[in-house]
């Protein structure tokens, strides 16, 4: 199978024979995982949000629940338009940071986890970048900081206030290849070249980890393709519907040596247009579990609608992989996902009260 753009996993990453994972069975979370799975938010718990005034009482409905420690940790220093947003990450985020710091002493179990979140360290690399080149103060972007890994409130400040920028970017724990490419972008100004670097680095990581795996994990396999390939797919679409040209959509291409759509990325990538691109993903019989969930998004060639969609359909493969055995590495993954997809859709009703939409126009955009 030939990889579309494979050769950015070579510009991003030392060529090293990576050490193949075995996953084994992990006890040692199953209490873990079963009492905070009974935490996460059920239908009717977003119904009520749905029917509440705005942030401040949705706040206070979320203290109740598992949010109390986050939504007080910030409600001194955060301002209160911001507060649920910056309360959610940071809950979410400390949480995932929990199970990877449990999972320590089992190497291949850490390998995973650390992949899978290491998007909320790297959301952290994004607010360094955004926050010298517009000169922004700390103290206006504090609020969207995440402590996560090596990163936290005090180090970030630390690095932020000193005049070698440079120092920052040594300091993260990523490949020196990526953290070059950074240093560069970043002296170039360019912002949106750099967080599209941030957001290819973590998606080949998460692949190339995953890719790691030796003994035979179907479900698992399943969940990292429908990520990248509905971000792939996504990609393609909206920048056509932009009429950039093909050259420069190839090379956001996330390369994923699992997937199993390459050929029809290719046939989305020679399309002249959107209207040929929901032609051809209807043909294909794309995501086949899931052909009658994104049926009417196809049939009317509604791009935001499959994107709704095909978050639906990720909730559902993180639920899939956290009814595995119990002691399996998917019920660590399958819950900490279900967690991640739980901030989004808090989040999505709170900016939803912000910008008055109606409680339909708010379901929609709900993963549940």
């Amino acid at each position: 199978m030939k990889l579309i753009n494979e050769n950015a996993i070579d510009q991003m990453f030392a060529i090293e024979p990576s050490k193949n994972i075995t996953l084994d069975e992990y006890p040692y979370f199953y209490a873990k995982i079963m009492y905070r799975k009974g935490s996460l938010l059920k239908n009717e718990d977003y119904e009520r949000l749905l029917k509440m005034d705005g942030p401040y009482e949705i706040a206070e409905y979320l203290k109740k629940k598992t949010y109390s420690e986050s939504i007080n940790t910030l409600s001194a220093t955060v301002p209160e338009n911001l507060l649920i947003e910056a309360a959610m990450k940071y809950n979410t985020a400390r949480e995932c940071n929990e199970f990877i710091n449990y999972s320590k002493s089992y190497y291949e179990l850490n390998v995973l986890l650390s992949a899978l979140f290491k998007n909320y360290y790297l959301s952290n690399v994004k607010y360094y970048v955004l926050g010298k080149l517009n000169n922004i103060s700390f103290d206006e972007i504090k609020s969207y900081i995440i402590p996560f890994g090596n990163i936290t409130h005090e180090s970030f400040y630390s690095y932020f206030t000193r005049p070698i920028e440079t120092d920052f970017f040594n300091s993260l724990k990523m490949e020196k290849k990526t953290k070059k490419i950074l240093i560069q972008l970043f002296k170039d100004k360019n912002i949106v070249e750099l967080q599209n670097t941030i957001d290819m680095y973590y998606y080949i990581y998460l692949s190339e980890s995953f890719y790691r795996i030796s003994n035979k994990r179907e479900v698992m396999r399943d969940y990292l393709n429908v990520i990248i390939d509905s971000k792939n797919v996504m990609n393609i679409l909206k920048l056509k519907k932009e009429n950039i040209e093909k050259e420069k959509i190839t090379q956001i291409i996330i390369p994923n040596r699992l997937s199993i759509i390459q050929d029809l990325l290719q046939k989305l990538l020679d399309a002249k247009d959107t209207d040929e691109c929901f032609s051809i993903l209807s043909a294909k019989k794309w995501q086949k579990k899931d052909m009658a969930t994104i049926k009417e998004a196809l049939d009317t060639k509604d791009v935001e609608m499959l994107e709704c969609v095909l978050e639906k359909i990720k909730l559902t493969r993180a639920k899939k992989i956290s009814r595995v055995k119990n002691i399996s590495a998917e019920v660590v993954i399958g819950y900490l996902a279900q967690k991640d997809i739980e901030r989004k859709n808090i989040l999505s009703i709170a900016n939803g009260k912000k910008y008055g939409l109606s409680d339909e126009e708010m379901r929609r955009y709900l993963v549940i």
